[in-house]
């Protein structure tokens, strides 16, 4: 079985020889194999591009997510911690109006700034069921009447009996108060206002922005944004755009979005976001959105590309240089081999060969041989020489 291999194989290595090593086709074997080294080249080179990039993205977005995740873990701590400092300023709130609420039998403006100066409150009001102000411990408040779509009003006409509003503007001062609302039995109203300097100071170690410009640490990092669960922004590390509703933007693929070496319709984007969703108990509070560098990545990827792209094609070069170096040895070789040397003609040699392939051939056109004979052609050779 061995032997019938072995012979099988050198028939198809003869064949394959005789095909080869016909001259006429000497030189077209040599292009081919340069248009094939060609093109393989310039798979390797598209393959390896999408590997180093693919390299890239996966860890990119592997750090990414890291850092998505651990940032979000922090904003949960301090949005835990941020929430128990507003608990106690409501719970102030709630005992200046439990106070005012015991004593509300016979209260005069004066109690109420001795009441606020007890417990440490800038203001403190009394409204009658009409929404006007009849005792406060600031004088100059005494008798205005809060208009209608006036938080206070707002309250009156809501039916509850204890409410705090997010921090606003006195409608008089202009200055930021955070507001408590209570109803009195006789259907009259408190109102106790802190300062918004004394919350800040509460609170001012928790302060969202603050937090998130230290996120920008890491060099990846180029912006850092959190928004509620309504896509509201609640801060950012640079202060701006609070309030504002960001839309949803078209998911990209990060491989999309770095676009090496592409042409470019619109320009390349400078920054890939990472959405992380925070959770309170369970419950969504809102989403961690980090913008990461991508310029420093690209860079590394044309980096490593052009130096990977230098090594390939000095690569091919050395082939090309082989296969013309072997091109004109074999050339020589076949000449000498089927050609004859003083008329350049193909020999007899190579006209056995030549027949051998033709016949060969399944599909074959009709083959004629013409056998010219010179008459006294030794005497030609004698004189001439061969």
């Amino acid at each position: 079985m061995t032997k019938v291999e072995g012979r099988d194989g050198m028939k198809v290595g003869n064949q394959m020889t005789e095909i080869v090593r016909k001259p006429r086709d000497v030189g077209e074997l040599t292009k081919a194999s340069m248009f094939f080294t060609t093109v393989v080249l310039c798979i390797a080179l598209i393959i390896m591009s999408v590997g180093i990039r693919n390299h890239y993205v996966r860890e990119l977005e592997v750090n990414a997510r890291n850092l998505a995740l651990g940032y979000s873990h922090s904003l949960r701590k301090t949005v835990e911690a941020s929430e128990i400092v507003q608990g106690l300023v409501q719970e102030k709130l709630l005992y200046a109006t439990g106070i005012i609420a015991t004593v509300e039998e016979g209260v005069t403006s004066e109690d109420l700034t001795q009441i606020a100066n007890t417990i440490d409150v800038e203001e403190i009001d009394i409204y009658d069921e009409r929404g006007r102000i009849i005792y406060s411990n600031i004088p100059g408040y005494i008798g205005w009447r809060a208009p209608m779509g006036h938080p206070v009003q707002n309250f009156i006409a809501s039916g509850k009996t204890f409410h705090v509003d997010p921090l606003r503007e006195n409608t008089l001062s202009g200055h930021l108060v955070l507001y408590g609302y209570e109803r009195l039995g006789d259907g009259r109203t408190v109102q106790v206002g802190i300062s918004a300097l004394e919350v800040e100071k509460l609170i001012a170690g928790f302060e969202l922005n603050l937090m998130l410009e230290a996120m920008l640490e890491h060099s990846q990092v180029g912006y850092v944004l959190y928004m509620d669960e309504h896509r509201r922004v609640l801060g950012s590390n640079t202060g701006e755009g609070i309030g504002e509703i960001l839309p949803v933007k078209e998911e990209k693929d990060l491989f999309e979005a770095l676009s090496i070496g592409e042409l470019q319709l619109i320009p390349q984007e400078s920054y890939y976001e990472v959405e992380e969703p925070v959770y309170l108990d369970g419950v969504l509070m809102g989403h961690l959105v980090l913008g990461i560098h991508l310029e420093a990545t690209r860079e590394a990827i044309k980096d490593l590309n052009g130096v990977l792209t230098v090594v390939l094609v000095m690569i091919y070069l050395v082939g090309i240089l082989m296969m013309y170096m072997l091109h004109y040895k074999n050339t020589k070789l076949f000449s000498l081999a089927f050609e004859d040397d003083l008329t350049g003609l193909p020999n007899q040699k190579y006209l056995q060969r030549e027949l051998r392939w033709l016949l060969r051939e399944q599909k074959r056109p009709k083959l004629a041989l013409i056998l010219v004979h010179v008459p006294r052609f030794s005497k030609i050779s004698m004189s001439k020489g061969h």
